[in-house]
């Protein structure tokens, strides 16, 4: 079977034809009405950078190909109105400003595609929404952050695409949200080419990949931090992948590190020279460092590792017919609890091995392969304790507690 290589991939699903050359017009908020931007858009033909600066007071919607709206400003305006709408359009940009005080901060829908470099999205009730089949890319430095409701949601068979150009250390920072962000109903996000994605310290789930939708991560990092519930939620049947060397690290969360529900998360490992990339680390959660329920999957596949520390509960649990293959594992100092009260079973009931790293419970089963590296290199699995009820399965080269 062939596979398509990620650029390939990439480059099918965000398509770009180059803009004809745009005229350029200056707008100077602070010295013209509210819908200063909205006019000068309106007033222009063809291709068109509008170079904003001041605080422009305006709601704006692009209905045609090759905007560009740039500068060092701050678009608002009145509420409740979106701030910039921009329906079925292509090639629009969004570089530099700060858009707030919007029900959307931005609005795609209807195919547009668009991307944002360097924007703030902040005090809207939704920072971004993508939706009905649109597209953005995030390049380089963007900040959606203090929004009431969501930062981002992508749904509808829409796709994000995160990157960098070369030589620039980007971020995008999906901060103090309520949530963070939710990719939905056969969305997509795929993060390369080094860019980061950091999701911190939103006030319940950071990142919700689910309903049907994709979440890749190539050659990139992804960095879930102090949300007040689950770092990541895969769940209704989604999978996140993640390839090259990429790092998942989820931390410091309030709930779950990593949350699957009937989804699927794969660490390939195919494309990776630096042993032990790519790597998920689920350290000092206040729940599980990553839980696994309802049929669901974690695969560490070839030349990936795990690090699941210091979590409150256990750093695996499989329960409700999960499955797991782990391999490069280092899981210790958790605390995890297998509840066989009333099963009968005298090993747990007599207070003999309560607490452990890894939990496998009602019908699940786990792998711990010694698999060689992409340089021939075997690692042994480092885990402290593993739980297994009787309905459990396990194999390889860490025995369950029995």
């Amino acid at each position: 079977m062939n596979k398509l290589l990620p650029a390939t991939l990439l480059s099918i699903l965000f398509s770009t034809t180059t803009p004809a050359l745009a005229d350029i017009v200056t707008v100077n908020c602070t010295a013209f009405a509210p819908g200063s931007v909205s006019a000068a858009l309106a007033a222009s033909t063809g291709p068109t950078t509008l170079v904003l600066s001041g605080t422009c007071n305006d709601s704006v919607s692009i209905d045609r190909d090759d905007i560009t709206i740039t500068g060092d400003a701050v678009i608002t305006g009145f509420f409740p109105q979106d701030r910039i709408t921009i329906d079925g359009a292509q090639r629009a940009v969004l570089s530099g400003v700060t858009i707030e005080s919007g029900i959307m901060g931005v609005h795609a829908t209807n195919n547009a595609s668009f991307s944002m470099t360097n924007v703030t999205l902040t005090k809207n009730v939704h920072g971004l929404i993508v939706d009905n089949g649109a597209a953005v890319t995030l390049n380089n430095d963007n900040w959606i952050k203090g929004n009431f409701v969501f930062g981002f949601q992508a749904l509808n068979g829409a796709k994000m695409h995160v990157t960098k150009a070369s030589g620039v250390a980007g971020t995008t920072h999906i901060a103090n949200n309520f949530l963070g962000g939710q990719v939905s109903v056969n969305s997509s996000l795929f993060v390369t080419d080094g860019a980061k994605v950091d999701v911190h310290n939103n006030h319940s789930i950071g990142l919700s990949i689910n309903t049907g939708s994709t979440g890749m991560l190539f050659n990139s990092d992804l960095h879930t931090f102090d949300n007040a519930l689950d770092g990541l939620d895969v769940v209704s049947n989604s999978n996140f992948e993640v390839d090259g060397e990429s790092e998942v690290i989820s931390e410091r969360n309030g709930r779950d590190g990593i949350s699957i529900d009937n989804g699927a998360i794969n660490l390939f490992g195919f494309f990776s020279s630096a042993s032990g990339e790519p790597r998920i680390q689920a350290n000092n959660n206040a729940g599980n460092g990553v839980n696994v329920e309802s049929t669901s999957k974690l695969d560490i596949g070839r030349n990936a590792s795990i690090q699941a520390n210091d979590n409150k509960a256990a750093g695996v649990k499989l329960d409700d017919g999960s499955s797991a293959i782990l391999q490069r594992a280092d899981i210790n100092n958790n605390v995890g609890k297998l509840d066989m009260s009333g099963n009968g079973d005298s090993r747990f009931e007599s207070g003999e091995a309560k607490t452990g790293d890894v939990v496998l419970s009602f019908g699940s089963r786990i792998s711990f392969n010694t698999e060689p590296d992409n340089a021939g290199v075997v690692t042994p699995n480092n885990v402290g304790t593993a739980l297994c009820d009787r309905s459990s399965l396990s194999r390889g080269d860490v025995r369950c507690v029995d």
